[in-house]
Parts: structure tokens; sequence; C-alpha cells
């Protein structure tokens, strides 16, 4: 009677192939995670952005403040009004609540102001609660208090609105991208998230944002 069962060189051939199989299909798994995440990401920008165009329409077209410092630095306003993103004290890397935020409103979601990607991922500029920080996104610092209807040279299609900002630096919601102080994540593909003044949110790579605003897009005054 033949005896049934694997030797071990039949055990040893079928872990290898299992082996193999993993090692090529874990990184497509991967990649198709990734995928998805910048899918949601975008998704997140083009909310925000209809957000920020709504409290516009109901302001006589004007944006909101988007840094309680830069309104305490510039304006020498004793309380500064809230900005966009709900910072609880006029200073950088103070903790915010979107909820508390001048555009909550018209988002009703806190899950539109966090990347999927950025989830438990330490904020390291930021006091309080690092893996809790509420926001990823940053909004174009000369877009402050400005009129939607004074876009650039460029036009509002080529305008940046709001971009995703690297992880280990932010900490608010004004991207001074004019500086070295803010600049843009890399966590999607060499790419980040961004929408633009007409309403588009898209993935652009970093070299082709940095063509953009060499080129002065960004500017409207």
């Amino acid at each position: 009677m033949r005896r049934k069962g694997f030797t071990l060189i039949e055990l040893l051939v079928v872990i290898a192939i299992i082996a193999i199989l993993a090692a090529i299909l874990f990184p497509v798994f991967a990649n198709a995670k990734e995928r998805a995440r910048q899918t949601m990401c975008v998704g997140n920008v083009k909310q925000l952005t209809i957000a920020f165009l709504m409290y516009a329409n109901d302001n006589g077209g004007g944006m909101p403040s988007l840094s309680r410092y830069v309104d305490g630095q510039l304006r020498k306003l004793n309380v500064p009004p809230m900005d966009w993103c709900g910072s609880d004290l006029p200073v950088c890397g103070c903790v915010v609540h979107p909820a508390k935020g001048s555009i909550f409103s018209y988002t009703k979601s806190r899950a539109v102001y966090l990347c999927p990607s950025d989830k438990n991922i330490v904020a390291t500029q930021i006091q309080g609660k690092p893996k809790d920080y509420a926001i990823s996104y940053n909004v174009n610092y000369q877009l402050h208090f400005a009129k939607l209807d004074t876009a650039g040279a460029a036009g509002p299609t080529k305008l940046l609105m709001i971009m995703q900002e690297k992880r280990d630096g932010i900490n608010d919601g004004y991207f001074a991208w004019s500086s070295t102080v803010d600049w843009p994540s890399k966590i999607h593909y060499d790419g980040t998230t961004v929408s633009y003044c007409d309403g588009h949110a898209k993935w652009a790579s970093f070299d082709d944002l940095d063509r953009q605003r060499l080129a002065g897009y960004w500017k409207i005054r």
C-alpha cells in the first residue's frame, strides 16, 4: 500500500514557490494600497477647496485667515480671528481643531483634513500630541484674507490654493513657499496632492510644482 503525503523536498519546493510569489506580489499590493490612499487624499483636497470657494462666495469673495500667528504678527490683534484649521493659539506649532475652524461648516468632516497616509505619523514641529495632529494640508500664503477675484496673471487654473505638506515640517495651515520654512510632501510617489483656485485638485510631481513656483504662477500680489 502506497503511503500518502509529501516528501521533505516537495514541501521545500512549495515553500520556495510561495516565498517567490510573496516577494513578487507584496510590493504590488503595497503599491495598490498607496494608490488608494493617494486617491483619497486628492478627494480630501478637492473637498477642502470647495469649502474655501463656498466660504469666499458667502464672504464677498474673500478668503479666511490662514494663520492666527500671522494675524498676530502683521495685524497686531490682541485676539486674532480663528483661522481655517482652528489653531488653538496665535503661534506656530500649536494643536489645531478643524471643527473650530472657519470653513468647518462647509466640510462638516474632520476626516478630510488628514491624508490617510499621515494617520498616526508624528508631526515633529508641533507641541502636544504629534501623532494626533489633525491636518495634512496648508494653503498658499498669498491667499491670506485675499480676494479670489484678484487671481494673478496666470489665472485661477494655475494659482495654487492647497498643498499637502511634509509631516516633519507642518506646524500650521499656512504655506510660506517664498521661503524655506514650508515645503510640500513627497509621500505620494515623489509628488504631492494640490488644488488650484478654479477648484480642480490633482497629484503633481515635486519638480512640476517647483517649476510653477519659480514661474510666479502662485502669486497674486
